[in-house]
């Protein structure tokens, strides 16, 4: 054999193990979510477990928009302080 086609094997053989790796990634994600959702199937899902998905969405937006506003307030709060002090440092440089 020659080295180009050693190394031809040897990237068919990579992309083979990668391949594999997906798959069973793929597989082990839908035992999950069939384990999570009873009732569903790979291309249905009853109307109960639609709706406590979209709830559970909803619920994390909810807490996402919560935590950035939380986020929000603190950098102001910290704005106004800084912007304090240095009001004071200037106001004793001056005198």
């Amino acid at each position: 054999m020659s080295s180009s086609s050693i190394i031809t094997c040897m990237q068919l053989s990579y992309e083979l193990c990668l391949y594999h790796q997906y798959t069973q990634r793929v597989t082990s994600v839908y035992r999950v979510l069939n384990a999570s959702l009873p009732g569903c199937t790979m291309f249905s899902v009853t109307q109960s477990s639609k709706s406590e998905f979209l709830d559970k969405a909803r619920q994390a937006r909810e807490d996402r928009k919560g935590q950035k506003d939380k986020e929000n307030s603190a950098t102001h709060i910290q704005a106004l302080v800084r912007r304090f002090l240095c009001r004071c440092r200037l106001q004793r440089q001056i005198r």
